[in-house]
């Protein structure tokens, strides 16, 4: 509140401002604000009433290997909640406070206890296993020894020894314990990646456009090549969706051909029959825009492209599974995590402002009073890295992040927070850089 006492003479007039709702207004000049508006907000937030310092942060669980591309968050049929990383080299999911290797589908048990100190560890089985390997070893309080095969070793089949290069830590391990091999990716920051959980909610499908399509399986705990997709298996995707019972890929590399306006779809529920059981594909030519991701709005499908929305209705028959409509031309969201989705609305970040669409033929801007400072010719977001921006929704808060890469920065050090109340802006610049971002509650 302002709570000045002019001199008489004075131009200058005591005016109460009963609150900063507004946001930032980084648009117009100083004397067309509107009373609730400010020109500098940064880490802070109007929430319950009151202008507050934004909360600050800390490190989550352990470290990892690579840069994180996606951050799952997944509740399976039988109410067990995991949350599940992919990184540019690997994937993880958490336990306890530690991120765990998840077996390639090459894994063993220990035949004895191993003591701390010790590098050459007996195992079971030691086919698949080669030199330079990363590998997880269950350790006796319950946490993972990740580390790696010697450069030296041969491989070999049968009962035996594996040399890693980091010996067994002090908890030690028992006999029967786990010795996994952890996942090998090739991922990139450049290439987002992208998840659905599988119709049957124990299966989570991963693509990240430049390794083939991987399925999580719970049951089995492995994070493998998914099986029966075109190309004898050789198919990458750069978004997916689970939407009537179906994975559908989009932006599809198969055989080594690209194609990027296809949109591919599995049988129902079956993710190993991509040829029969209504399974099939179709490419969007109608523009030469290309997918950028898929989503769900109400009862549709929604297929955001470079410059273009279209929706999709289910249809269901021979022929023609779902029927594809033009929504929105000539905008589209820049990156497949630049925008967030809710329950009736999609908001999201385009090279020229940033939207509310709402699954019609019209789009509401809700980033006007900032757009310039983020998307002309002089402003922060670097157009050569656009693929870098993402977007975290936070229910608690009702806020929605949208993280920007700047010429300076590829990985986003800051990010403009939209209160969803009343579709006010602030701003946060962060100490260090980030790759994606997601939520997750624990309980205590």
């Amino acid at each position: 509140m302002l709570n000045y006492q002019p001199k008489s003479a004075s131009p200058w007039s005591i005016w109460r401002v009963p609150n900063f709702s507004g946001g930032l207004n980084l648009r117009d000049a100083g004397e067309d604000l509107d009373d609730r508006e400010l020109t500098e907000a940064k880490n802070c937030l109007f929430y319950n009433g009151y202008l507050r310092s934004v909360h600050g942060y800390q490190t989550f669980a352990d470290v990892f290997r690579g840069l994180g591309q996606v951050i799952a968050d997944v509740t399976f049929t039988d109410n067990t909640n995991e949350l599940l990383l992919l990184t540019t080299l690997t994937f993880y999911k958490l336990a306890g406070s530690q991120w765990q290797y998840v077996s390639d589908g090459t894994s063993t048990t220990l035949s004895g206890a191993e003591a701390a100190g010790q590098t050459a560890i007996g195992v079971a089985e030691r086919t698949g296993f080669a030199a330079n390997d990363f590998v997880g070893i269950a350790l006796a309080n319950g946490t993972q020894h990740k580390t790696q095969i010697v450069a030296g070793y041969v491989s070999a089949t049968g009962a035996g020894d594996i040399t890693v290069v980091d010996a067994i830590p002090a908890a030690g391990a028992s006999s029967g314990a786990a010795f996994v091999k952890a996942a090998l990716l090739i991922g990139s920051t450049d290439k987002p990646a992208d998840w659905a959980t599988a119709v049957d909610q124990s299966k989570v499908v991963f693509v990240n456009g430049l390794d083939k399509v991987k399925i999580y399986d719970k049951t089995a705990n492995t994070f493998k090549d998914a099986t029966g997709t075109p190309s004898s298996g050789n198919t990458l995707a750069r978004t997916v969706l689970m939407w009537q019972g179906r994975i559908f890929l989009g932006h599809t590399i198969e055989g080594g051909t690209l194609f990027p306006q296809r949109i591919r779809w599995c049988a129902v529920g079956d993710l190993t029959n991509w040829a029969t059981g209504g399974a099939g594909f179709i490419d969007l030519w109608d523009r030469a825009d290309a997918i950028i991701s898929l989503g769900t709005l109400a009862q549709y499908l929604q297929v955001y492209k470079d410059f273009q929305i279209v929706r999709g209705s289910y249809v269901g028959a021979a022929g023609r599974l779902v029927l594809y409509e033009s929504m929105i031309d000539n905008e589209g969201p820049v990156g497949i995590h630049a925008l967030s989705a809710e329950l009736d609305k999609v908001v999201f970040l385009s090279t020229t402002d940033l939207y509310e669409y709402r699954g019609f033929n019209d789009l509401k801007s809700v980033g006007e009073k900032i757009a310039a400072s983020l998307v002309s010719t002089i402003g922060e977001l670097d157009p050569a890295n656009v693929n870098h921006a993402f977007t975290v929704g936070s229910t608690d808060l009702n806020t929605v992040f949208f993280f920007f890469p700047n010429v300076v920065d590829e990985n986003p050090p800051a990010a403009y927070l939209l209160l969803r109340t009343n579709n006010a802006w602030f701003r946060r610049d962060f100490t260090h850089h980030f790759t994606c971002g997601g939520t997750h509650k624990q309980t205590t």
